[in-house]
């Protein structure tokens, strides 16, 4: 196949999935997430046939977070997976944030549930806001265990 032409496909292919992602924002708008979600399988379709660049990748982050964020309730393990699939794609403090309070929820083990938590406050590093959510949850989560030294300890370092 001419190269052009397999270009052409993938670029296609970006956009598609990128109107699919649109047209799961707009169900999510009218409150149907069944729609949304549908909508969301068909964008990662398209994804699957996208060329590999930082449009692509950012688009799957995008795409997994919120397919993370409507599975939460009913299907937390697969949420847990999108979540990762999107900190993967691009290191996006959001996805890591969302996992690890997702561990802590579902009651994964402390020492997973730590892992996820660093993991979050190191994609946040760059910013502040998040950075901040992230030093909160880990402070929620060290508070729970009993373990206010360490909260105190993050409040020192300026988290």
């Amino acid at each position: 196949m001419p190269k052009r032409k397999k270009q052409r496909r993938q670029n296609d292919a970006c956009s598609k999935a990128m109107q699919h992602y649109e047209a799961a924002l707009r169900c999510l708008e009218d409150a149907d997430e069944r729609a949304a979600l549908e909508a969301l399988d068909f964008a990662e379709v398209f994804l699957e046939r996208a060329h590999d660049d930082d449009v692509r990748r950012g688009l799957v982050a995008e795409v997994s977070l919120a397919r993370g964020a409507l599975l939460e309730v009913a299907d937390p393990s697969n949420a847990r997976l999108a979540y990762d699939r999107s900190y993967a794609a691009d290191g996006n403090a959001a996805a890591a944030l969302r996992a690890a309070r997702l561990a802590w929820r579902c009651g994964d083990d402390e020492a997973a549930c730590e892992a996820l938590l660093e993991r979050a406050r190191a994609a946040a590093a760059d910013d502040e806001e998040a950075r901040g959510d992230a030093a909160e949850l880990l402070g929620r989560y060290l508070a729970e265990r009993g373990r206010v030294h360490e909260v105190h300890e993050l409040a020192d370092l300026g988290y």
